[in-house]
């Protein structure tokens, strides 16, 4: 009896799962990278969009003073990562060296409430003067590409229900990453894009994919895993990346990569 392709499907999914997780246990690269979400305004009145995570004594990454710190990005990384949040921001406010540490469980939705900042972050990733760098901690993986509707989408859009999530989507920057931030935090475990960078989501999401993964384009319909005008790329999120304890010998010394 031939297996339902929905089920070979469900397989695939799950094998996914366990080549993510046996990734995290040896240690590989592609597990550990950090996903950057562009440079945004850090806060208004005072108001920090994020809030900040010096001297929270739930974390002992952030003991020393930041503007110190000689890995600002990755300390806040680990701080974040150790307290469950997906989503961070590291600012200098202004100093040549060091950056402030920002994370939340509402990060990923208040990271972009002050707008967008391109110009006004240092080129080492750790911000400026009321300026913030935004990383995402989530692991993704991509499942696929699919083809789209002739109108609509397969899979809900997302744009413009989010402050990231405004302007001419093909010229976003780090579309993907930012997607599939706004997505999780809203429970989304699986999302998509299309058009070069237009953001899909929704709870039901990996049963749309399944159900149309027998419309599969070939891959150049998704080049750079955007999509294109008829295609959706399909990208699951697994979780979010952990960093080995201290006292591990894997990934000792390993230095980080941002992407």
């Amino acid at each position: 009896m031939l297996m339902a392709e929905k089920d070979v499907n469900m397989i695939q999914y799950m094998l996914a799962l366990i080549l993510f997780h046996l990734d995290t246990i040896m240690g590989s690269i592609s597990s550990t990278e950090l996903k950057h979400l562009g440079c945004w305004i850090l806060e208004q009145d005072n108001i920090p969009a994020i809030s900040s995570l010096e001297h929270n004594i739930g974390s002992d990454h952030l003991s020393d003073n930041y503007w110190e710190r000689p890995d600002p990005v990755m300390a806040c990384a680990k701080a974040a990562s150790s307290l469950g949040y997906n989503v961070f921001a590291v600012s200098n406010r202004g100093y040549r060296q060091g950056g402030e540490c920002f994370a939340s469980c509402s990060a990923a939705k208040d990271f972009a409430n002050y707008g967008e900042r391109n110009a006004a972050c240092s080129r080492t990733g750790t911000g400026g003067w009321k300026s913030m760098n935004v990383y995402s901690l989530d692991a993704t993986i991509y499942l696929g590409c699919i083809k789209n509707k002739m109108t609509g989408y397969v899979i809900p859009d997302l744009e413009a229900t989010h402050n990231a999530l405004f302007g001419q989507p093909h010229r976003r920057k780090h579309s993907v990453e930012k997607c599939g931030a706004i997505a999780r935090s809203r429970g989304y475990n699986v999302f998509g894009v299309t058009k070069g960078g237009r953001c899909l989501g929704s709870g039901d999401a990996y049963k749309l994919f399944t159900e149309h993964s027998n419309t599969a384009g070939p891959g150049k319909d998704c080049l750079y895993e955007k999509g294109s005008e008829h295609s959706i790329s399909v990208h699951l999120t697994t979780g979010i990346l952990e960093f080995p304890s201290k006292s591990s010998r894997r990934g000792r010394g390993r230095k980080q990569r941002l992407t």
